[in-house]
């Protein structure tokens, strides 16, 4: 197929790979191949350069690297934010939008599900997630900007909402676990992710962080202690 003429308006989808990050890469596909969680000179190598990536997105974060688990795409990142915390307490349930990424809506569709509705212009209704929120949610899930419709969510009040809504009903929360905020960030604002964070205990799953980035994905967790291992594997990205 001839691309020299189109004109590509779906960078939600996929985005050509930036020089700088080409770059920054391409030792790691030729000669720096090692597997990090080997014991050999070269291994090791690589894992402590793995290890500083970790810390810089943890620092862009305002978070310790310890909270960061690099995965390979979005819906696995998804799923294990979705299932570890939803496995660690089967009877609770979970508040997702209407028109949440096909990889929140599937895993969650799996527990009790409390749907929200939007608005006409995409935007979630605060009013009907008050009232689909209860003293048995563990886990809200809203994504900041539709891949579809392009509507910005507004974080910063559904933060605000949960945060109001645990002070209410804390004592009464599973195993006094507050109930917790996800949010699905692809190429998002600084700020409204230190804003997210004031909560205290979230989750954030984000698309290459800038966009023009490997299809790769990360997930930030405060409370890896309130989280269930998901991957059984041989012990690498904090076992889960």
């Amino acid at each position: 197929m001839n691309t020299t003429n189109q004109i590509y308006l779906d960078y939600a989808a996929a985005t050509p790979l930036d020089p700088q990050v080409k770059e920054a890469m391409e030792p790691f596909l030729a000669h720096e191949f090692y597997n990090p969680s080997a014991t050999n000179q070269g291994a090791r190598m690589v894992r402590q350069k793995l290890q500083a990536a970790r810390a810089l997105v943890a620092h862009w974060l305002g978070a310790q690297a310890s909270e960061v688990v690099f995965t390979a795409g979005g819906s696995e990142a998804n799923n294990l934010a979705i299932h570890g915390v939803m496995r660690m307490y089967p009877d609770a349930n979970i508040v997702i939008s209407s028109i949440e990424h096909e990889s929140v809506l599937a895993p969650a569709s799996r527990y009790d599900i409390r749907i929200v509705n939007v608005q006409k212009d995409g935007r979630v209704d605060l009013d009907d997630l008050r009232t689909k929120i209860d003293d048995k949610t563990v886990l809200v899930s809203i994504m900041q900007a539709n891949n579809e419709i392009g509507t910005v969510q507004p974080v910063r009040e559904v933060a605000a909402l949960i945060g109001a809504f645990v002070d209410i009903f804390l004592e009464s929360l599973p195993n006094k676990l507050s109930t917790l905020f996800m949010a699905f960030i692809g190429g998002t604002d600084k700020t409204v992710v230190a804003d997210i964070q004031k909560l205290g205990e979230i989750l954030e799953t984000f698309a290459d962080l800038i966009g023009i980035g490997f299809r790769s994905q990360s997930l930030f967790s405060s409370f890896f202690g309130n989280f269930t291992t998901v991957f059984i594997s041989s012990g690498a990205e904090n076992n889960v």
